[in-house]
This record gives structure tokens, C-alpha cells and sequence, in this order.
């Protein structure tokens, strides 16, 4: 499936405030659209909302995942996964190391199969 076949639909559950470098954090989020429409499943759905006092961006998509043991490796600059993989292995390390310099991560999370989300979490701003 190409970039250009899916919609990215976006759903917002709470407008948290942050303090970011925008350029920087869209292209953390743009990298984990791509991932979603390269190897997940459409549709993608990006929901933007409030967990456990981080704001959360998380990408979902409603392909198989990853397993488990293959997801913290998938960090490493220039890993792929597997030789089938388009790509660099460049997106994933960038996007963790943008949500890291703004004090926070990008992590895996399953979701009732099929189904499947990348979390970019971030702190949100003090009063």
C-alpha cells in the first residue's frame, strides 16, 4: 500500500498545552504516520488526548504490530526490522530522540488485534 492510498483521520480528546519545538515534534509525529502507512494497516487514526498527566499523540493503525522482543530494537539507528523493510531505520531513532530532548518518549503499545499504536508522549506545560 502506498503513502498516497490512506487517510489519516485525527481525533482530539483533550487540547493539552506544551512546550515544544514545533518543526522538530512534526516531524517526529510525520515519521510515525509513515511507519503506520508503510507497514500497519489503514485506516491510520492519530488521537490526541491526556494520560496519567503527559499529553499523548498516539498513531494507531489496524495492521499486526510488532512483536515484542523485535520493538526496542527497532530504536537503533539503521535497524529495519527485517530485510523486507523500506527505509533507512532512520525514523524511529529520530522520532524517540525529538520526544527525549522535549522530556519525553516514543513507545509501542498493543491494541485489541488487529490494531496497533505508536505513543509520542511529552510533558505537559506547568501553570
Amino acid at each position: 500500500q502506498g503513502m498516497a492510498d490512506s487517510t489519516v483521520a485525527v481525533q482530539l480528546t483533550e487540547d493539552p498545552e506544551v512546550y515544544i519545538c514545533r518543526p522538530l515534534v512534526e516531524t517526529a509525529i510525520a515519521n510515525l504516520v509513515r511507519n503506520a502507512k508503510v507497514h500497519g494497516k489503514a485506516p491510520i487514526t492519530i488521537h490526541i488526548g491526556v494520560d496519567g498527566g503527559r499529553a499523548h499523540i498516539d498513531v494507531d493503525d489496524n495492521g499486526a504490530g510488532i512483536e515484542a522482543a523485535q520493538r526496542e530494537p527497532l530504536f537503533e539507528p539503521f535497524a529495519r526490522g527485517d530485510r523486507r523493510r523500506n527505509g533507512l531505520g532512520l525514523g524511529l531513532p529520530l522520532a524517540r530522540q525529538i520526544a527525549r530532548r522535549h522530556g519525553g518518549d516514543v513507545s509501542f503499545v498493543d491494541l485489541p488485534q488487529p490494531g496497533f499504536r505508536a505513543r509520542l508522549s511529552l510533558p505537559i506545560a506547568s501553570e
